[in-house]
């Protein structure tokens, strides 16, 4: 059995690394159509369509121009970002899938600093899949 560390994460804009970055999560799911008829004892959910977000955690830090700074850009002007890659290591990562539909990319529907007294500055980016994702 293989294992993935964290410490082989990262995520990127095309080449660029998202500096500092701390963590990552993107949930796949699908929209759920209820089938259940009157009488039946269980739901009958059927999964119709497929949708995958994903939120990015990260000391801040402005300096990074072509990390934290384009999220924070794309998410002020609402740009879909259509280069964003998820790394689970050094090899493998999820990607807005492009080749199967050109206009795939993913917008950021959230962005949020916070700051404590004993603590450093932290940045979180929430984004919405646009199309399907592909892990490569």
């Amino acid at each position: 059995m293989s294992y993935n560390y964290g410490k082989d994460a990262s995520v990127k804009l095309g080449t660029s690394e998202v500096i500092q970055c701390r963590s990552w999560n993107m949930p796949i799911a699908a929209s759920e159509y209820e089938a259940s008829c009157l009488g039946d004892d269980w739901e009958k959910g059927i999964p119709v369509i497929n949708n995958w977000s994903a939120t990015l955690e990260a000391i801040f830090d402005p300096a990074d121009t072509n990390g934290q700074l384009a999220l924070q850009t794309a998410a002020l002007a609402n740009t879909k970002i259509t280069n964003l890659k998820l790394y689970i290591n050094g090899t493998n990562y999820w990607s807005p899938d492009t080749t199967a539909d050109t206009s795939a990319g993913a917008y950021i529907f959230g962005m949020r600093v916070q700051q404590a007294r004993a603590g450093v500055a932290i940045v979180e980016f929430s984004l919405k899949g646009f199309g399907p994702i592909k892990y490569t």
